[in-house]
């Protein structure tokens, strides 16, 4: 297997959310400018602004472009989310894994998490990584609301791929 296999970005979602933070920041301000300034609104208007900017410069514009949010090549697994790519030979598995009430994650286990820790140059972004890492196993954990598929069914493409390239190394 030659090709490369991709997974798109969930966009309904990614738009729900960007609406809903662009609304929120637009309330806020709002207020802000009503109630004549007071404390909390310039600080919780900012906040929502990055949150904003975050959602639409990392995840909105590649979705909207058609960019997928993973892409599995013979070289490795590509996250487009984070901006990482992993070897196959590093990649141990995959495990479907549940944080709290319905939020649901791929674990991606690695043999050598610091090739994934390498390539986060954001010191903040590092260490809560490797914070993930002591309360998941894997720094390398892939949200799937933001994928487009089922969760299992994502993780059995995920594992299919990962399997023919082991098979043909």
């Amino acid at each position: 297997m030659t090709q490369t296999f991709q997974i798109p970005y969930n966009r309904w979602l990614i738009g729900f959310l960007t609406f809903f933070w662009a609304a929120a920041a637009i309330v806020c301000a709002f207020y802000w400018k009503k109630e004549g300034g007071g404390w909390p609104f310039p600080v919780i208007t900012l906040f929502l602004l990055v949150i904003l900017y975050y959602l639409v410069r990392r995840l909105l514009w590649p979705a909207v472009q058609g960019e997928p949010a993973l892409e599995l090549t013979p070289e490795g697994l590509q996250d487009n989310i984070k901006g990482v790519r992993i070897t196959w030979g590093n990649i141990e598995g995959f495990a479907l894994i549940h944080v709290g009430r319905g939020s649901n994650y791929i674990r991606v286990d690695l043999t050598d998490n610091q090739e994934f820790l390498d390539q986060v140059k954001n010191p903040v972004r590092s260490w809560l990584y490797r914070l993930r890492q002591n309360m998941t196993g894997s720094p390398f954990v892939i949200p799937t609301t933001l994928l487009q598929g089922g969760d299992r069914s994502i993780v059995g493409a995920l594992e299919a791929y990962k399997k023919e390239m082991h098979d043909h190394s």
